[in-house]
C-alpha cells in the first residue's frame, strides 16, 4: 500500500476498522484496504486527488451507494457520516 493521504480526518488501516466496513446489506463480505473519514471538503478533495494519483481505488460508504446494498469493494472507503 502507498503512503496515507494528506487529510486531517482519520485514515485507518487496522483490521478492526476495515472489518467494520466489510459488510453491506447483502450476503458478501469484502474487506477494504483502508477507511478514510474526511473532516471536510478539503479532505475530500485531497483524498480523491490522492486516489487518482495511484493512492488506491476508492469507494463511498453511505446511503445511495448501491441499490443492492452490497459491500463497496477492496479499495479505500470514504465514510461521509461525520
Amino acid at each position: 500500500m502507498t503512503s496515507p493521504p494528506p487529510i486531517a480526518g482519520p485514515y485507518r488501516t487496522d483490521l478492526r476498522a476495515r472489518s467494520a466496513y466489510a459488510e453491506g446489506a447483502g450476503i458478501y463480505r469484502i474487506v477494504p484496504a483502508a477507511v478514510a473519514m474526511p473532516a471536510g471538503v478539503d479532505d475530500l478533495v485531497a483524498l480523491i486527488r490522492w486516489a487518482g494519483g495511484g493512492g488506491a481505488a476508492r469507494g463511498r460508504r453511505g446511503a445511495g451507494r448501491a441499490r443492492g446494498g452490497g459491500p463497496g469493494g477492496g479499495g479505500t472507503h470514504r465514510d461521509h457520516a461525520g
